[in-house]
């Protein structure tokens, strides 16, 4: 084949489809290094780690299904179209996985909207630095046991707006990663409660929790916010406790604040506490849960 010039080759080559370029990579390797050296922007990634089957799936309509077909080797196959092409690797399903995840995101450049991992990203930690939008991670294993700091390398280039994580194990180590816990927003369902002192250490501006806050610990959390002068905006949404309620959070706070209570536009009870040219707000949401907001 004739030999390929990048720049004559690349606005062509962008306009052809995911699928096709995929297939002309696998059969051309002059095919495959002009492919390997585009960037991609992708709306979707996932990379789904489950059992007995893989799965990445791309924009939502190209899937590969990756299943153990020995302790050695693997097969993988495309849905399209009903019609389904069975493909045989002597590679391990996770050895597979990792290798066509790195086919699509080892380039630099590229963008993903939308991320979405259940439990490992096998791949990911041979990629070149990646821009991701919104990470969502659902995690079921014990996360002690893995070292995810070089499978998040290709992630602390670009800060992450939303992180949206799922820990159904007993370990929540993986939380103290910065690429999560330094999300702009950030959503944690938990097993097991996180202890105050590490809900507070997150550098969040918007945080929800699946977990009860006692009204000694919303007291904690006020002191910190106040003396770090948290900006505008800063704001965590809680699980009420069933013996909890505003009235109980205002008595706790006025042991050290002057607090005022207020009605919001929708009906609702409003606590407001100033200090240190920092003005608080904590209120219901519904009647399963509160928020605590810095207002000015």
């Amino acid at each position: 084949l004739f030999p390929m010039n990048f720049d004559c080759w690349k606005d062509v080559f962008q306009h052809i489809s995911l699928e096709k370029r995929s297939q002309l990579s696998r059969m051309n390797p002059q095919f495959r290094n002009l492919h390997n050296r585009l960037k991609l922007n992708f709306e979707s990634f996932v990379i789904s780690d489950g059992s007995p089957k893989s799965q990445v799936i791309i924009d939502g309509k190209y899937i590969w299904n990756i299943q153990e077909d020995s302790p050695e080797s693997s097969v993988a196959w495309r849905e399209r179209e009903q019609v389904c092409d069975k493909e045989y690797f002597y590679l391990s399903r996770y050895e597979l996985l990792r290798k066509l995840v790195e086919f699509y995101l080892n380039r630099s450049g590229t963008t993903i909207r939308y991320l979405d991992i259940t439990n490992h990203p096998y791949g990911l930690e041979l990629c070149e630095p990646l821009k991701v939008h919104h990470l969502k991670w659902k995690l079921s294993i014990c996360s002690s046991r893995y070292d995810y700091t070089t499978w998040f390398n290709c992630l602390r280039f670009h800060p992450i707006e939303k992180v949206e994580i799922d820990l159904d194990g007993e370990d929540n180590t993986v939380l103290s990663e910065d690429v999560i816990s330094s999300a702009w927003e950030l959503c944690i369902k938990t097993r097991i409660p996180l202890p105050i002192q590490a809900i507070m250490s997150f550098k969040f501006k918007v945080l929800s929790v699946n977990q009860e806050i006692s009204s000694e610990e919303v007291l904690k959390l006020c002191e910190r916010w106040i003396y770090e002068k948290r900006t505008i905006g800063t704001r965590i949404t809680f699980e009420k406790s069933e013996n909890q309620d505003l009235e109980s959070i205002e008595s706790i706070l006025k042991e050290k604040y002057l607090v005022n209570q207020k009605t919001s536009k929708y009906g609702g009870i409003v606590l407001e506490n100033q200090q240190n040219n920092v003005k608080l707000q904590i209120y219901e949401i519904g009647t399963v849960k509160f928020s605590i907001e810095v207002i000015e």
